[in-house]
């Protein structure tokens, strides 16, 4: 059997498997595409404003809702979860965009995670922390750590 493949994250240097596409510490993006990261440099905050002076905000949640739609398509189960600060109240609105069944299980756990979503808005992480991590430390890709947890139960 082979050993999977690992590949450093450029952010935070952590090693992540081949097939990731985000970092599993820092959640940076681990695509190595000139195109893709020349197109997400030039989505700054004036462009931002320029959709919002435009009137183009709608478009762009339809764009995320037909780009959920896709990965669904493909065989992913995508939640994508967006926050708007109210006016009136000052305070941070989450919604949800995703394709699952609407069991009660899934409408309940999908309310948590808007709250919770909310919660971090509120508290306004906007910057990124780094993680602080030793030489000492030992790397265990997630999935065999999952189940390192789930045989100690």
């Amino acid at each position: 059997m082979t050993r999977p493949k690992f590949k450093p994250c450029a952010s935070c240097q952590t090693p992540n498997q081949a097939n990731r596409k985000t970092c599993c510490v820092c959640f940076e993006s681990l695509s190595t595409k000139k195109n893709l990261n020349e197109k997400v440099q030039s989505l700054d905050r004036e462009w931002g404003q320029a959709v919002v002076k435009n009137r183009n905000v709608g478009r762009i949640i339809d764009s995320a809702r037909i780009a959920v739609r896709k990965l669904e398509a493909i065989g992913y189960k995508p939640i994508l979860f967006f926050g708007k600060k109210e006016k009136a109240s000052n305070k941070w609105v989450a919604d949800v965009i995703t394709h699952l069944e609407p069991t009660a299980t899934t409408r309940n756990f999908l309310e948590k995670m808007q709250r919770a979503y909310e919660f971090l808005l509120s508290k306004d992480t906007s910057v990124p922390v780094q993680p602080h991590t030793s030489t000492g430390q030992q790397f265990v890709p997630p999935k065999e750590q999952w189940a390192d947890e789930q045989t100690e139960t």
